[in-house]
């Protein structure tokens, strides 16, 4: 999974730079409160983190992309290194810290809280993006999770260089990032891949359709959003479009904004029209929905 030479991208498009990090699944009843005893009903160890899931999510829609992540070192890199197998389309930079790890609290019905541990994979590889030859990649894809860390925000200026789409999904703490970070991320003019809550968050609105038209406004570029169990909408400055959700029993939603994410990525590069990109990705983000973990090939 190491490269010295100039990384190619002859047969790719989308290109996904972010943290690839150990899932410890727990499964309970019920979050504990303060001083409780809860007993976990299950436990399952998983490769994880917002980038990988995309990748593994682009890859079950038969799209390739190439991922570049960082590793570190101590016992939980050693457990993703067991986890994970060669693949020539996952480049890591080595780096001289501890891995950390994401706790996954997952309760009945579904819903998950993270309790995560940030070490070295949540570090860019700058490094090996100074081996990218801009071939053909249409789309670089990033998570807010990593631009929290302040060495991270280099890569802006990265990609102020680079002709590729911006896929940017803040996630649930993009908010706290500076606004300066986000002025520049406006600036770059990214796709962003948001849900319902971010989206109010981010527009200070709490109309759906409102919210949306004004972060296209600060963006000029297509705006995705997730709704839960009511589906997804998108707005492109010409059309308003909205795909209820594909049925599903709900057993987890670790990973199931990453999957809808993927898929969405997947199907631009297809080509495909935003109305089937919605329904595609809805049908996606039940698939992981509807299974332990995030969603992987």
């Amino acid at each position: 999974m190491q490269m010295n030479m100039s990384i190619s991208l002859d047969h790719m498009h989308t290109l996904i730079i972010g943290s690839m990090t150990l899932d410890v699944l727990l499964y309970m009843q019920k979050l504990p409160a303060t001083m409780a005893d809860v007993n976990v009903e299950e436990q399952h160890f998983q490769i994880g983190g917002c980038a990988y899931n995309v990748f593994q999510s682009m890859r079950y829609c038969g799209q390739s992309a190439l991922l570049l992540s960082s590793m570190g070192t101590g016992i939980y890199s050693q457990q993703l290194k067991e986890l994970v197998q060669e693949d020539p389309n996952i480049i890591f930079e080595e780096k001289d810290a501890e891995n950390g790890c994401c706790y996954c609290l997952i309760e009945e019905g579904g819903e998950r809280t993270f309790l995560s541990v940030h070490g070295a994979e949540y570090h860019y590889p700058l490094k090996k993006l100074q081996q990218v030859r801009e071939k053909s990649f249409a789309y670089v894809y990033l998570c807010g999770i990593d631009l929290e860390q302040a060495e991270n925000t280099a890569i802006l200026s990265w990609l102020d260089g680079v002709s590729a789409t911006l896929f940017f999904a803040p996630g649930p703490r993009g908010i706290l990032l500076q606004a300066a970070v986000w002025n520049s991320l406006y600036a770059l003019h990214p796709i962003l891949h948001i849900n319902e809550k971010e989206a109010f968050e981010l527009s200070g609105c709490r109309q759906r359709e409102e919210a949306i038209q004004k972060i296209f406004a600060l963006t000029q570029q297509l705006v995705i959003v997730t709704l839960g169990a009511d589906g997804s909408m998108a707005y492109d400055g010409k059309q308003l479009v909205y795909v209820p959700a594909s049925p599903c029993k709900v057993v987890d939603c670790v990973g199931a904004g990453d999957a809808h994410a993927g898929a969405c990525l997947a199907m631009l590069n297809k080509g495909t029209s935003i109305k089937e990109m919605l329904f595609f990705a809805n049908s996606i983000a039940a698939l992981a929905l509807g299974r332990h973990g995030s969603l992987h090939q």
